[in-house]
């Protein structure tokens, strides 16, 4: 799991790509929390599930719907790829749809099935932070090239 964000904080990348655990979700909140205290607004948060992560256990996504709205506190926006689009997939995607009450109107949750969609949604609201977030993503998506001698 890889968390980053833009140099100035206004947008944030989490990368989950191995299966998901209670702990997960509270790295997520805390992590989301300091860069919203250092940049002093509320963040556009990305979060891509990449498709080798199994779907969560019911009770995972009762706890993530259940953290939701403390991470959503400190969003302008959450925007989430889910990759994959076999019918278990939809239960991962409906999580994040479904917030249980306590959160406030003005943030917004968008799901999506690819991280470049994703990505081309965020742009509109923070496009410099989002494209260094797409380079930080395709930079380590990539394997070092090393010299053969």
């Amino acid at each position: 799991m890889g968390f980053c964000s833009s140099a100035s904080g206004r947008a944030c990348l989490l990368d989950w790509d191995k299966p998901l655990t209670v702990d997960d979700f509270f790295a997520l909140l805390s992590n989301v929390k300091k860069v919203r205290a250092l940049s002093g607004d509320p963040v556009i948060l990305i979060v891509v599930v990449r498709k080798q992560v199994p779907v969560p256990a019911h009770y995972l996504l009762s706890c993530l719907q259940a953290t939701l709205p403390a991470i959503l506190d400190c969003c302008q926006e959450l925007v989430v790829a889910v990759e994959g689009v076999d019918s278990e997939r939809a239960t991962l995607r409906a999580s994040f749809q479904t917030v249980r009450s306590g959160t406030k109107p003005r943030n917004s949750i968008r799901v999506f099935d690819t991280l470049s969609a994703a990505f081309a949604h965020a742009q509109r609201a923070a496009p410099h932070d989002v494209l260094e977030l797409q380079r930080l993503a395709l930079h380590q998506s990539y394997a070092p090239i090393r010299e053969l001698t």
